[in-house]
């Protein structure tokens, strides 16, 4: 993987409405596993939409 690239991945989705605001938190996480992962660093997310809505 080259350093200092993005690289883009789906890791879930979200469900948000116009009525409901604020901060989104989230975690990343494997099912089926009981070991910790390690080694991966973050520095920054795109949240996207998968849909987008025209009015």
């Amino acid at each position: 993987m080259p350093k200092g690239e993005w690289i883009e991945f789906p890791v879930g989705d979200f469900v948000a409405s116009p009525e409901r605001t604020g901060n989104i938190e989230f975690v990343i996480y494997e099912h089926g596993d009981n070991h910790w992962k390690r080694g991966l660093v973050i520095k920054g997310i795109a949240i996207r939409p998968k849909y987008q809505v025209l009015e």
